[in-house]
């Protein structure tokens, strides 16, 4: 049986994605309890940028500005009572979830995402701020600062940022869909109708000194962890600064380099014992960068390429291919499944050997080709609306909405023509049946 182990970082990023935890683990309010989703982190290896250049960029189908619950609007008002901050709960929210989940892109030696988590990103802002949590849009967004400057040697969130492990309200028993919401910061326990109510569970109770911390039903308090069935402390944690990244030349710092350059292979250093030495990324003509240990790999995830390049067959960084010329061909053996012809993912797509744009604002989508047999995708940052046209998608407080082709993002809606969230959508009431 897995001990409960409090509040490691890994395992918060792992939560907050809803993606292979552990269910003795506790995430300190980041994880809803079953959910299941998967995030959008990137695969490990891909360019900065580049990546095998298989990616569509946007998917036909789906609208924005849905999924508000009746009264929503009220309870995520209740939130912002007090707040110094101009941000809403919902832009809070989105602060903290991107924040924690490029921490683990930027730990990982990968590049920072817009949109690393899109899954957990669509819960805001029910995940934080449901009925029971205490979580504040002011501390939301304090603590996404801190998480971003967090070293990647920190572990223990609730020993690093304690004043980002907030207890919720809610008392053992007690109905939850997220660990916040409880006051043991722990909810997975079984509903009482699991029948009508899947999602939906029971907060755990805080261990006492001499309680067997390994039962159901139990979490260990803030700041430790199950060790042989008793709560105890978690080692002190180095203290929370911004660390002072290494610049070109000298060894990288658990993958991480100063702005400017990228942790690439040390020569000088042999197998995967390299920790990886900082260098600029080569420029378009070079040869491409690699990966710390992995000058044996010969597949194209092993390389490195500036945003906007790929590794070709040759091993060089070279610009993707324009719309209509013929796919470029990736560096090395492809991994199962990825593609090894390549065009800007962000902005075309390989089809039939040569590189077709990617639906532009106002073209359409959605429809098959008929020529091709594809389906009509758009490029990066737009979606395909519900009327089979590329739109573009305005978060909130953007404007204007109300242009031709253009949308509120998801569980926001267009007023006088500016992007404003709905509230809380009501997930924990729906799941719960509250």
């Amino acid at each position: 049986m897995l001990a409960r182990t409090w509040l490691s970082l890994a395992f918060l990023t792992c939560c907050i994605t809803a993606v292979g935890c552990g269910a003795k683990h506790n995430t300190g309010g980041a994880s809803q309890s079953g959910a299941g989703g998967t995030g959008a982190l990137p695969t490990a290896g891909a360019s900065a940028g580049g990546g095998a250049g298989t990616g569509a960029g946007g998917s036909a189908g789906g609208s924005a500005g849905s999924g508000a619950g009746s009264g929503a609007a009220a309870d995520a008002g209740a939130k912002d009572g007090g707040s110094t901050s101009t941000q809403t709960a919902r832009q809070a929210c989105l602060a903290y979830v991107r924040a924690t989940c490029n921490r683990k892109n930027r730990c990982a030696g990968q590049p920072m995402q817009a949109h690393p988590c899109q899954d957990e990103e669509d819960k805001c802002p029910d995940s934080f701020l449901s009925d029971g949590s205490a979580r504040t849009v002011d501390q939301l967004l304090a603590c996404a600062t801190q998480v971003e400057q967090l070293s990647c040697s920190n572990d223990f969130l609730s020993i690093a940022l304690p004043n980002c492990v907030t207890a919720g309200t809610r008392k053992a028993g007690q109905p939850c869909l997220y660990d916040n919401q409880c006051e043991s910061l722990y909810c997975q326990g079984a509903s009482a109708d699991a029948a009508a109510h899947p999602m939906c569970k029971t907060c755990d109770r805080v261990a006492g000194p001499t309680d067997d911390c390994n039962q159901p039903g139990v979490a260990c308090p803030i700041g430790q962890t199950c060790s042989s069935a008793l709560c105890k402390p978690v080692l002190p944690q180095q203290p929370v600064t911004a660390p002072v990244l290494p610049t070109a030349g000298q060894p990288c710092l658990h993958g991480e380099c100063a702005a400017g350059s990228a942790c690439l292979d040390d020569p000088a250093v042999s197998g995967t014992s390299d920790p990886g030495k900082c260098a600029a990324l080569p420029k378009v003509g070079e040869p491409c960068g690699i990966m710390p240990g992995q000058t044996s790999d010969m597949s194209v995830f092993s390389r490195v390429c500036p945003e906007s390049t790929y590794c070709d067959a040759s091993g060089t960084c070279a610009a993707f291919p324009a719309d209509g010329q013929p796919c470029g061909v990736s560096f090395g053996t492809a991994a199962p499944g990825a593609a090894p012809l390549t065009c800007d993912g962000k902005a075309a797509l390989c089809v039939a050997g040569t590189c077709r744009h990617l639906g532009k604002q106002g073209e359409p989508c959605g429809a098959q080709d008929a020529a091709t047999g594809v389906t009509g995708l758009c490029a990066a940052e737009l979606m395909c609306s519900s009327a089979n046209v590329c739109v573009t998608v305005r978060g909130e407080g953007a404007s204007p909405c109300d242009a031709p082709n253009t949308t509120c993002e998801a569980h926001t809606t267009c007023v006088a023509g500016t992007c404003v969230s709905m509230g809380l959508q009501g997930l924990f009431t729906a799941a719960c049946g509250m």
